[in-house]
């Protein structure tokens, strides 16, 4: 993110740089109006390319004019875009709040086995429950309570 003072900084630097080049252009103009009028009884032709070089100048002067009019909306929409950033800054989501599920107790007796260190639980007559080495084997009573500690159905319960 560019800071303000950084916008500052370069939008002044670039408004010295095209007002010094200003005031060369000016200085050269005067410089020539001033040889113009010493020549003013000479060479018709030098007269007629000094002239041309005025117009020029004229035209810089025009352009630079427009480019400091430029320089000055950019540094503009540059102020409302920290404007902006700034506001965007300020802006916080809120927090996510993790909820825990609790299930209904079923009225059914049956117990199911896990695995500790599983993440589903079976029907015991399930060949996956039956594969569980007994140091492992976690038993609930119930459906609820294997759903409230994290495990989920395996298919041979969802039938």
């Amino acid at each position: 993110m560019i800071s303000p003072y950084t916008i500052d900084r370069k939008t002044s630097r670039a408004f010295r740089l095209v007002k010094a080049d200003m005031n060369r252009i000016f200085s050269i103009l005067e410089q020539i109006q001033k040889d113009l009028a010493k020549m003013k009884g000479t060479d018709i032709e030098v007269a007629d390319q000094l002239i041309g070089i005025s117009k020029n100048i004229q035209k810089v002067r025009h352009e630079t004019d427009t480019a400091l009019k430029e320089a000055e909306t950019a540094k503009e929409e540059a102020k409302e875009a920290l404007v902006e950033a700034e506001d965007i800054k300020k802006y916080k989501p809120k927090p996510i709040v993790k909820t825990k599920v609790v299930y209904k107790k079923s009225s059914k007796s049956t117990k199911f086995v896990a695995a500790r260190g599983g993440k589903k639980f079976h029907h015991p007559s399930c060949p996956f429950a039956k594969n569980i080495l007994p140091k492992k084997k976690i038993i609930f009573k119930s459906k609820e309570t294997a759903l409230n500690n994290g495990y989920k159905e395996c298919k041979c319960l969802l039938r």
